[in-house]
Protein backbone atom coordinates (compact mmCIF):
# COMPACT_ATOMS: atom_id res chain seq x y z
CA UNK A 1 0.00 0.00 0.00
CA UNK A 2 0.62 3.70 -0.34
CA UNK A 3 1.72 3.64 3.37
CA UNK A 4 4.26 0.47 3.89
CA UNK A 5 6.29 1.92 0.76
CA UNK A 6 6.77 5.04 2.84
CA UNK A 7 7.43 3.56 5.87
CA UNK A 8 11.33 2.47 4.90
CA UNK A 9 11.96 5.64 3.23
CA UNK A 10 10.64 7.51 6.66
CA UNK A 11 11.98 5.16 8.85
CA UNK A 12 15.22 5.71 7.21
CA UNK A 13 14.57 9.93 7.97
CA UNK A 14 13.67 9.52 11.55
CA UNK A 15 15.91 8.27 13.90
CA UNK A 16 15.53 11.14 15.97
CA UNK A 17 12.76 12.35 17.38
CA UNK A 18 10.77 15.19 15.57
CA UNK A 19 8.11 17.05 17.33
CA UNK A 20 4.12 17.22 15.50
CA UNK A 21 4.98 20.51 13.79
CA UNK A 22 8.61 18.94 12.56
CA UNK A 23 6.33 15.91 11.20
CA UNK A 24 4.09 18.12 9.67
CA UNK A 25 6.55 20.02 8.17
CA UNK A 26 8.59 17.06 6.82
CA UNK A 27 5.77 15.80 5.36
CA UNK A 28 4.86 19.28 3.35
CA UNK A 29 8.76 18.96 2.15
CA UNK A 30 8.28 16.06 0.43
CA UNK A 31 5.56 16.49 -1.45
CA UNK A 32 2.69 15.14 -0.20
CA UNK A 33 -0.72 16.18 -1.01
CA UNK A 34 -2.66 17.62 1.84
CA UNK A 35 -5.41 14.90 1.37
CA UNK A 36 -3.28 12.05 2.50
CA UNK A 37 -1.01 14.57 5.36
CA UNK A 38 -2.96 13.75 8.17
CA UNK A 39 -2.53 9.75 7.18
CA UNK A 40 0.93 9.79 6.66
CA UNK A 41 1.14 12.23 9.91
CA UNK A 42 -0.47 9.57 11.96
CA UNK A 43 1.96 6.72 10.42
CA UNK A 44 5.06 8.84 11.49
CA UNK A 45 4.24 9.26 14.78
CA UNK A 46 3.35 5.64 14.93
CA UNK A 47 7.13 4.86 13.60
CA UNK A 48 8.54 6.78 15.90
CA UNK A 49 6.72 5.14 19.28
CA UNK A 50 7.75 2.10 18.37
CA UNK A 51 10.28 0.78 20.69
CA UNK A 52 13.94 0.84 18.82
CA UNK A 53 16.10 -1.90 20.54
CA UNK A 54 20.01 -1.82 20.13
CA UNK A 55 21.45 -5.15 19.68
CA UNK A 56 24.75 -6.85 19.47
CA UNK A 57 25.36 -9.62 17.59
CA UNK A 58 27.96 -12.14 17.25
CA UNK A 59 28.32 -13.94 14.04
CA UNK A 60 31.17 -16.87 15.80
CA UNK A 61 33.60 -18.24 13.39
CA UNK A 62 35.72 -21.36 13.59
CA UNK A 63 36.88 -23.24 10.85
CA UNK A 64 34.55 -22.08 8.25
CA UNK A 65 31.80 -23.06 10.57
CA UNK A 66 29.20 -20.32 12.06
CA UNK A 67 27.87 -21.19 15.39
CA UNK A 68 24.16 -20.22 15.65
CA UNK A 69 21.43 -21.10 18.53
CA UNK A 70 17.19 -21.75 18.19
CA UNK A 71 15.14 -19.40 19.68
CA UNK A 72 12.76 -20.36 22.07
CA UNK A 73 9.08 -20.34 20.80
CA UNK A 74 8.28 -18.30 23.36
CA UNK A 75 11.01 -15.57 22.40
CA UNK A 76 10.07 -12.42 19.69
CA UNK A 77 10.86 -14.05 16.38
CA UNK A 78 11.03 -17.60 18.37
CA UNK A 79 11.73 -20.86 16.70
CA UNK A 80 13.79 -19.42 14.58
CA UNK A 81 17.70 -20.00 14.39
CA UNK A 82 20.06 -16.96 14.99
CA UNK A 83 23.48 -15.47 15.78
CA UNK A 84 23.96 -14.95 19.15
CA UNK A 85 23.95 -11.92 20.74
CA UNK A 86 21.49 -8.95 22.31
CA UNK A 87 20.32 -5.77 23.96
CA UNK A 88 23.56 -2.86 24.26
CA UNK A 89 22.17 -1.38 27.53
CA UNK A 90 22.37 2.00 28.29
CA UNK A 91 25.74 3.45 28.68
CA UNK A 92 27.36 -0.04 27.26
CA UNK A 93 28.80 0.23 23.90
CA UNK A 94 28.79 -2.50 21.65
CA UNK A 95 32.13 -5.06 21.87
CA UNK A 96 30.98 -4.79 25.65
CA UNK A 97 27.35 -5.62 25.27
CA UNK A 98 29.18 -8.44 22.84
CA UNK A 99 31.36 -9.71 25.27
CA UNK A 100 28.69 -9.85 27.99
CA UNK A 101 26.18 -11.45 25.89
CA UNK A 102 28.22 -14.26 24.34
CA UNK A 103 29.30 -15.00 27.77
CA UNK A 104 26.03 -15.45 28.88
CA UNK A 105 24.86 -16.71 26.18
CA UNK A 106 26.86 -19.69 24.73
CA UNK A 107 29.79 -19.42 27.03
CA UNK A 108 32.44 -18.16 25.30
CA UNK A 109 34.86 -15.36 26.26
CA UNK A 110 35.66 -12.91 23.30
CA UNK A 111 39.46 -11.37 22.61
CA UNK A 112 38.04 -9.69 19.90
CA UNK A 113 35.57 -8.68 17.03
CA UNK A 114 35.70 -6.77 13.58
CA UNK A 115 32.37 -5.06 12.51
CA UNK A 116 30.81 -6.86 9.61
CA UNK A 117 27.60 -4.79 8.90
CA UNK A 118 25.07 -3.16 10.76
CA UNK A 119 21.39 -3.74 9.99
CA UNK A 120 18.16 -1.46 10.50
CA UNK A 121 15.13 -3.77 10.61
CA UNK A 122 11.38 -3.02 11.18
CA UNK A 123 9.32 -5.37 12.57
CA UNK A 124 5.66 -4.66 13.50
CA UNK A 125 5.80 -4.85 16.73
CA UNK A 126 9.74 -2.99 17.32
CA UNK A 127 12.71 -1.68 15.02
CA UNK A 128 15.80 -3.16 15.39
CA UNK A 129 19.53 -1.89 14.72
CA UNK A 130 21.55 -5.27 14.40
CA UNK A 131 25.42 -4.08 15.37
CA UNK A 132 27.45 -7.44 13.39
CA UNK A 133 30.65 -8.69 14.47
CA UNK A 134 33.00 -11.15 13.35
CA UNK A 135 34.23 -12.74 16.31
CA UNK A 136 37.44 -16.07 15.49
CA UNK A 137 39.67 -14.90 18.73
CA UNK A 138 37.58 -16.46 21.68
CA UNK A 139 38.05 -19.09 24.78
CA UNK A 140 35.90 -21.71 25.95
CA UNK A 141 33.57 -23.84 23.65
CA UNK A 142 30.85 -22.60 22.62
CA UNK A 143 27.04 -24.61 23.39
CA UNK A 144 23.83 -23.17 24.53
CA UNK A 145 25.03 -21.86 28.14
CA UNK A 146 21.00 -21.51 28.81
CA UNK A 147 19.99 -24.68 27.11
CA UNK A 148 19.26 -23.55 23.70
CA UNK A 149 19.81 -25.94 20.96
CA UNK A 150 23.01 -24.66 18.99
CA UNK A 151 25.19 -26.32 16.64
CA UNK A 152 27.66 -25.15 14.23
CA UNK A 153 27.09 -24.95 10.58
CA UNK A 154 29.09 -24.69 7.17
CA UNK A 155 29.15 -21.29 5.58
CA UNK A 156 28.16 -22.36 2.59
CA UNK A 157 25.03 -24.15 4.18
CA UNK A 158 23.58 -21.28 6.58
CA UNK A 159 20.62 -20.46 3.59
CA UNK A 160 19.05 -23.67 4.79
CA UNK A 161 17.82 -22.73 7.97
CA UNK A 162 15.45 -20.23 8.95
CA UNK A 163 16.40 -17.71 10.23
CA UNK A 164 14.31 -13.63 11.22
CA UNK A 165 14.37 -11.38 8.42
CA UNK A 166 17.04 -9.33 9.69
CA UNK A 167 19.53 -11.89 9.70
CA UNK A 168 18.81 -13.11 5.92
CA UNK A 169 21.35 -10.37 4.42
CA UNK A 170 23.92 -11.55 7.18
CA UNK A 171 23.85 -14.91 5.73
CA UNK A 172 24.12 -13.43 2.23
CA UNK A 173 26.88 -11.61 3.40
CA UNK A 174 29.07 -14.21 4.98
CA UNK A 175 28.46 -16.76 1.80
CA UNK A 176 29.50 -13.76 -0.91
CA UNK A 177 32.53 -13.43 1.19
CA UNK A 178 32.87 -17.53 1.24
CA UNK A 179 32.59 -17.51 -3.23
CA UNK A 180 35.43 -14.98 -3.01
Amino acid sequence: SYLEQLNSKIFALLSTRFSHLKIDHFIKKIGITLKKRRTVAFFMRKIMEKKRVEVAVGVIEKNQKIFVCLRSKDQHQGGLWEFPGGKVEAEEDVFSALKRELKEEIGIDIHSSTELMRIEHDYPDKAVCLHIHIVTEFAGEAHGAEGQPSQWVAISNLHELDFPAANKAIVERLQAAQKE
